[in-house]
C-alpha cells in the first residue's frame, strides 16, 4: 500500500482520539503562532508610536476596527480595492503634510498603523505576511525618531525576538504544507526560541555602545511644538489652564555628580525657566531682553553642577535652579555656553525643539536671588483688573501695611484664612459655582466665589494684588519638582510644570514666593514602578543614547573600574570616598554582570558546538518513538487489505493510537516513563493477534 493509504487508515484511527478536525493542537501548530505572533508584534508598533505622544487617537482607533473586522469576520478585499485604499492613504499623508501641517516624519507615524491594518484585509491575506512584518519595522523606526524614550527600545527588542520566531513558525508550516504533512511543533520550541533570540540580543548590546551615535531631533522637528506643560505665556481670560496637555511624559532628566542628591541643590524644587512680566487685559507675556554669553570661567570648576538633559519641550529657555551661575550646552558632541538675558533667564535658540544636554554650574558663596532693578512693567496693572472688588480687598489687606515682605505675609494668611485649595482638574466650573458666578473674570471668580484652582491663579492673584500694592511683581513659568531623587537621577515630568512669582524687595534681588500650596500624595506601588522605569530610561539616556568623549564615555568609565580595582588591591575602601558617584556603583555592577552572562553565554555555545554531529540526532527516546511508528504503519497497511481482522483489532490499534499521540504531543515525561516499552509491546500483541486470525 502506498503511503496515501497509509495515511488516510491512520488518520481514521486517529481523528475522533487526538486530533482536531484533522489537525493537530493549537498550541503546536506552526501556523497558529505564526498568525499570533504577527497580531503581537502589530501591538507593539501601535503601542511605540502612542508612546511618542506625537500620533493621535483615530488612526489607532481605526486601525484596530480595521483588525477586529479580520479577526472576526471573513471580509476580505480584492486587489483593486487594496490598491486604491493604499492609493488614499498616500494622499491623507500628503495632506497631513501640506494641510494641517506636520512634518513627513509625524505624517508617516499616523499613517502607518492604518497602512498595516488594511493590509491584513487583502483577499489571500496570508501571503502578504512578510509586507506586514516590514511595514511593522519601518513603524518602528519612525516611532525611534519621534523619541529616544526608553520604553520603544524595549518594544523594539520584543519587536525582534518575536520576528525571528514568527519567521521560524512561517517557514515550519510553509515545508509542513509543501511535504503534504500534518507537522507539530517539537515540544519547549517557542520557549527555547525565546532563549536563543534573548542571548543573541544580550550578545549584541556589547557592540551597541561602541557605535557612534548621532542625536538628532524628534518630533519637535520643523517648527512641530512638542507636547508639554510648560507654556511661555498664561491666559486670564479663560477658566481652564492654558498649560493643561501636560502628561507624565518626562520633560528633564536631572543628574546629580559624585552621588549628591539633585534636589539638594534645588532651592524650594524650583527651576526657573521663564520670566513673565508684561501683564496686558487677559494674559502674562514675556518681554523683550537682551542676552549676553556667559563665557566659561575655571574657578567654577570646583562648584556644584547638575547635568540635565532636556526632552523635546519647545521653547528655548532652559529650566534652571536658583543661583545657576554657568550654563554648558551638548549637543552632537559639540559644547558652548548659553546666553543670559538681564533678567537672569538662560537661552539656547539654535536647539529649539531638540533633545540636547546641558550642565549647569551652582554658586552657592553668593545670593541666589536674580539682581536685575525693576521697571514700570513690574508696577503695570490694566484697567480690566482694578475692579472695585479688588480694590477693596488690596486695601484691606495692606491696611497699615509697610513693607513687601508684609503684603505677601497678608496675602498668604488671606489664602490661608479663607482655606484656598490647589485644584488642577479642567472642569469648566465646580459644582457650588452658580451660572452667574462663571460669567465673572476667572481672577475674581478665584478669589471670591471658587477659592480653589490651579498655580497659574494663584501666582496671578497675589501678582496683581502686589502690584496694586505698590510692589514690583513679575511672573515665573518653570516646573516645580513633585517627587524625590530616584538614586542619583531626578525626573521631571511635564505635568510638573508650574507658575509662581517674584517680589522685588531692595537690597535683596527678586525673591521667588510661591503661593500655590502642594498637594500632599501618598506613594503607591504604582509609583515606585514608575520611578524605576524612569531610572532605567535615565540610565539608558546616560550611557547608551549620550555618552561621548566625557565623564559618561565607556572608556572613562573604564577608567573609573580600573581605579577602583587598584584602589581595592592597596587595601582601601573606594566606597567611602566622596568622589565616587552613584553612576559608578552602576556601571561596576553592569559590567560584571555582563561579563558573567557574556562568559556563561560563550562556553554554553560552544560546548554545543562540541557535542553537535554533522547531521541531527534526535534523542534516544524520540527515535525509538519513530521507530515504532514505522513499525505500526507497515502493521496498519498489512490490516488494511483484510476487512474482518481490521474490525476485530480496530480498539486495540486505536488505543494504540491514543497513547503514541500523547507520548507525541505531551510533555518530555511521557517520554520518560516507559511509553515507548508499553508501545512496542501493545504492537507484538496486535501483530501476534493478527497471525492468529490468518
Amino acid at each position: 500500500m502506498n503511503a496515501r493509504g497509509r495515511l488516510s487508515l491512520r488518520t481514521q484511527f486517529t481523528d475522533r482520539t487526538v486530533l482536531v478536525d484533522g489537525q493537530p493542537p493549537f498550541l503546536r501548530r506552526p501556523d497558529f503562532w505564526a498568525k499570533a505572533l504577527s497580531e503581537w508584534m502589530d501591538l507593539l508598533v501601535f503601542f511605540a508610536l502612542y508612546a511618542t505622544n506625537e500620533v493621535q487617537t483615530w488612526p489607532f482607533v481605526v486601525a484596530v476596527g480595521l483588525s477586529a473586522i479580520r479577526a472576526i469576520t471573513r471580509f476580505r478585499l480584492s486587489t483593486f480595492w487594496m490598491v486604491t485604499g493604499f492609493l488614499l492613504l498616500l494622499f491623507l499623508g500628503v495632506q497631513l503634510v501640506f494641510r494641517v501641517p506636520l512634518h513627513p516624519i509625524v505624517a508617516s507615524a499616523h499613517v502607518a498603523p492604518l497602512a498595516m491594518a488594511w493590509i491584513g484585509l487583502a483577499r489571500g491575506s496570508e501571503d502578504f505576511w512578510g509586507w506586514r512584518m516590514g511595514l511593522g519595522f519601518v513603524g518602528l523606526i519612525l516611532a525611534s525618531a519621534l523619541t529616544p524614550d526608553f520604553s520603544v527600545m524595549l518594544m523594539i527588542l520584543a519587536f525582534i525576538i518575536s520576528g525571528s520566531i514568527a519567521l521560524a513558525c512561517r517557514y515550519l508550516a510553509n515545508e509542513f504544507i509543501r511535504r503534504g504533512v500534518l507537522g507539530t511543533l517539537p515540544a519547549g520550541f517557542i520557549r527555547s526560541s525565546f532563549y536563543q533570540s534573548g542571548i543573541l540580543l544580550l550578545s549584541a548590546l556589547f557592540i551597541f555602545p561602541l557605535i557612534p551615535r548621532v542625536q538628532g531631533r524628534g518630533g519637535g522637528m520643523s517648527g512641530d511644538a512638542a507636547k508639554t506643560g510648560y507654556t511661555e505665556e498664561v491666559n486670564l481670560s479663560e477658566w481652564s489652564r492654558v498649560s493643561s496637555q501636560g502628561s507624565s511624559t518626562p520633560a528633564l532628566r536631572i543628574y546629580g555628580t559624585n552621588g549628591v542628591d539633585p534636589t539638594t541643590l534645588i532651592p524650594a524644587g524650583l527651576l526657573r525657566s521663564r520670566v513673565l512680566s508684561v501683564l496686558s487685559a487677559n494674559q502674562w507675556n514675556p518681554t523683550p531682553v537682551k542676552t549676553s554669553v556667559v563665557p566659561p570661567n575655571p574657578k567654577r570648576a570646583t562648584a556644584p553642577r547638575l547635568t540635565i538633559v532636556r526632552e523635546m519641550i519647545g521653547p528655548a529657555n532652559l529650566p534652571v535652579p536658583y543661583g545657576t551661575d554657568e550654563v554648558l550646552v551638548e549637543l552632537s558632541g559639540y559644547k558652548w555656553p548659553a546666553e543670559r538675558t538681564q533678567a537672569a533667564e538662560w537661552r539656547e535658540n539654535r536647539s529649539r525643539n531638540q533633545r540636547f544636554n546641558y550642565t549647569l554650574t551652582l554658586d552657592t558663596d553668593q545670593t541666589r536671588a536674580p539682581q536685575d532693578e525693576p521697571s514700570a512693567i513690574e508696577l503695570a496693572v490694566p484697567e480690566n483688573f482694578r475692579s472695585s472688588r479688588l480694590k477693596n480687598l488690596a486695601n484691606r489687606l495692606f491696611q497699615g501695611v509697610k513693607t513687601a515682605d508684609a503684603k505677601i505675609a497678608a496675602i498668604q494668611s488671606y489664602f490661608q484664612a479663607e482655606r484656598f485649595k490647589p485644584s488642577y482638574a479642567e472642569d469648566d466650573a465646580s459644582a457650588k459655582s452658580e451660572i452667574d458666578d462663571r460669567k465673572l473674570p476667572p481672577i475674581e471668580r478665584f478669589l471670591f466665589i471658587e477659592k480653589a484652582g490651579h498655580c497659574e491663579l494663584f501666582a496671578s492673584s497675589m501678582a496683581i494684588l502686589l502690584r496694586m500694592g505698590g510692589v514690583p511683581t513679575r511672573l515665573i513659568a518653570g516646573f516645580r519638582v513633585s517627587r524625590n531623587a530616584f538614586g542619583d537621577v531626578l525626573t521631571v515630568r511635564q505635568s510638573d510644570a508650574h507658575a509662581w512669582v517674584e517680589v522685588f524687595v531692595p537690597k535683596r534681588g527678586w525673591i521667588p514666593v510661591d503661593p500655590t500650596p502642594k498637594i500632599l500624595q501618598f506613594t503607591t506601588i504604582t509609583d515606585w514602578v514608575r520611578d524605576t522605569y524612569d531610572w532605567a530610561s535615565a540610565k539608558w539616556s546616560q550611557y547608551i543614547l549620550n555618552y561621548g568623549d566625557d565623564e559618561n564615555s565607556l572608556a572613562a568609565q573604564w577608567e573609573k573600574v580600573k581605579r577602583i580595582s587598584a584602589q581595592i588591591a592597596n587595601g582601601k575602601n573606594p566606597f567611602k570616598s566622596a568622589d565616587t558617584d552613584a553612576n559608578l556603583y552602576l556601571f561596576t555592577v553592569l559590567f560584571i554582570s555582563s561579563v558573567v552572562l557574556f562568559s556563561f553565554t560563550t562556553i554554553f555555545v560552544l560546548r554545543r558546538a562540541a557535542r553537535r554531529k554533522t547531521k541531527y540526532r534526535p534523542a534516544k527516546s524520540q527515535r525509538d518513538l519513530a521507530r515504532e511508528r514505522y513499525r505500526m504503519d507497515r502493521v496498519c497497511a498489512r490490516l488494511a487489505a483484510k476487512t474482518s481482522e481490521k474490525r476485530i483489532l480496530e480498539a486495540a490499534v486505536r488505543a494504540w493510537f491514543a497513547n503514541y499521540e500523547r507520548a507525541r504531543f505531551g510533555s518530555k515525561n511521557e517520554l520518560e516513563k516507559g511509553v515507548v516499552v508499553d508501545l512496542r509491546r501493545s504492537r507484538e500483541a496486535i501483530e501476534a493477534s493478527l497471525k492468529e486470525i490468518a
